[in-house]
């Protein structure tokens, strides 16, 4: 509330939750992948109760570029297709969500695919960015790439093999490496045991940083390899090349919208392999970045499409939907 200079309500307390959407004009359920239980069905039924609630309100109710999914359970599957198709207006962030959809039986004509909203986050803040590398340890003037990996319960020994991995790049490339946690205090943790496992030197940004520091710290890295899809939209955003460590197929279809490459599956991450990527990335990174700066111009002016589809569904009527 005081950085944005709006009202807020703490999302584990019904009360203020119910309070915030009754007395609302519209929801607006955004971003990234919110409906999935791979997290847990906890999580999923937490935000389908609040389209419902919404619905019951006679709110509008926008899905503001989502990625949906995974959503393994039949059952949940059934919930989503019930309560998500009487949304009034539903941009996805990727075709893959939008074609999940469907599989549930989303039958709409009106589903399209716009881009992830952080793609219109363009500003970075270099001063504050060189401060936290300064905290950090980064040395100015010193190389180094970014970063962001996560736990993975699927994938076996992938401590060892990311930590193989930026010891080779720290070899083969020249450049420091560090850890960016998108998601704390998971990320925090599982970087923190990675580096514990390095041969080489390496660096965690632990400090609290707003968006826009991050950006500014990742504008000056290299390049980046990431797990978390944020951390590859970020580096979209301010035109670094990246490479993705597969775990989900929103990393693989976002790698493949960019043309970028993938280091390897998380699940059998193959340290050597992913290091001859990283090399590649590293040796061809100003042709890779100005790929990665066309892309990224592209994937802005379809997040922007957000924006303009809510202002008009807040002018326009309120139309009820039929359950599918």
């Amino acid at each position: 509330a005081e950085r944005s200079g709006c009202r807020a309500a703490d999302r584990f307390s019904p009360i203020s939750v119910f309070r915030a959407l009754l007395f609302s004009d519209a929801l607006v359920l955004g971003g990234g992948s919110l409906l999935q239980d791979l997290t847990s069905t906890r999580s999923l039924i937490y935000y389908l109760t609040i389209i419902r609630f919404a619905e019951l309100f006679g709110k509008k109710i926008m899905v503001y570029a989502n990625g949906i999914g995974p959503i393994s359970r039949p059952f949940n599957r059934r919930l989503v297709r019930r309560i998500l198709g009487r949304a009034d207006i539903i941009p996805l962030r990727d075709a893959a969500s939008a074609e999940e959809l469907r599989k549930m039986g989303v039958e709409r004509d009106d589903l399209r695919v716009t881009a992830d909203p952080v793609f219109t986050l363009r500003r970075h803040d270099m001063k504050a960015a060189r401060r936290l590398l300064d905290i950090c340890g980064i040395a100015e003037g010193r190389d180094f790439i970014c970063v962001s990996v996560r736990n993975w319960h699927r994938a076996e020994n992938l401590e060892e093999n990311i930590a193989r991995l930026c010891d080779g790049i720290y070899s083969k490339c020249g450049v420091d490496i560090l850890f960016l946690p998108m998601h704390k205090p998971q990320d925090l943790n599982f970087s923190r045991r990675v580096t514990e496992k390095m041969q080489s030197p390496a660096f965690l940004l632990d400090t609290p940083c707003s968006a826009e520091e991050m950006l500014g710290v990742i504008a000056q890295s290299r390049f980046s390899v990431a797990m978390r899809l944020h951390a590859l939209v970020f580096s979209a955003c301010v035109h670094v090349p990246f490479a993705g460590i597969v775990y989900d197929p929103k990393v693989e279809a976002y790698l493949k919208a960019f043309e970028m490459p993938a280091a390897g599956l998380a699940d059998n991450l193959d340290p050597d392999a992913a290091l001859q990527t990283a090399v590649y990335v590293s040796e061809n990174r100003e042709e890779l970045s100005r790929k990665v700066a066309e892309s990224a111009a592209a994937f802005e002016e379809r997040a922007r499409e957000d924006t303009r589809l809510l202002i008009t569904l807040l002018k326009s009527p309120k139309v009820s939907r039929k359950n599918k």
